[in-house]
């Protein structure tokens, strides 16, 4: 995994096996340092029945979540209610554990263009707030 050097002003997005991935990184990488906000996308951290060949990999990750919850300033979960390989249960659990907000997309499937997912205006909502993004005239209703 390769990464820019992180500091407080640093904000990480990641989709499924790759929040996992991301929060052992993370786990490792913060530990004398501090993030601005996290943006998980269908993350888990437990073995996955739709995926078993994963499991392995998935068990060598090492999540400190301690690390993660004191060192990120802000922690977002998205997850579906119809995601075919990442339960909502699933990522429910791990935000709870991170203390992460939780953000249901309803019929999202696993975020992905053959979900028929293509826009993601619920995550863009969040990150124009940390990035104080002024909302034009246009799209105020």
């Amino acid at each position: 995994m390769q990464i820019a050097p992180l500091d407080e002003n640093s904000i990480v997005i990641a989709h499924s096996l790759g929040s996992i991935s991301t929060l052992d990184f993370l786990s490792d990488a913060l530990k004398n340092k501090k993030l601005k906000a996290l943006f998980l996308v269908s993350p888990f951290k437990e073995p996955l029945s739709s995926l078993p060949e994963l499991n392995t990999f998935i068990q060598q990750c090492k999540i400190d979540e301690f690390i993660i919850r004191t060192t990120i300033q802000k922690r977002f979960v998205f997850l579906s209610n119809n995601d075919s390989y990442v339960s909502a249960p699933m990522s429910i659990r791990l935000g709870q554990a991170i203390h992460a907000q939780l953000v249901e997309v309803k019929f999202a499937g696993h975020f992905m263009q053959e979900d028929g997912f293509t826009e993601f205006p619920q995550l863009w909502d969040k990150l124009a707030l940390l990035l104080e993004i002024p909302v034009s005239s246009t799209e105020v209703q």
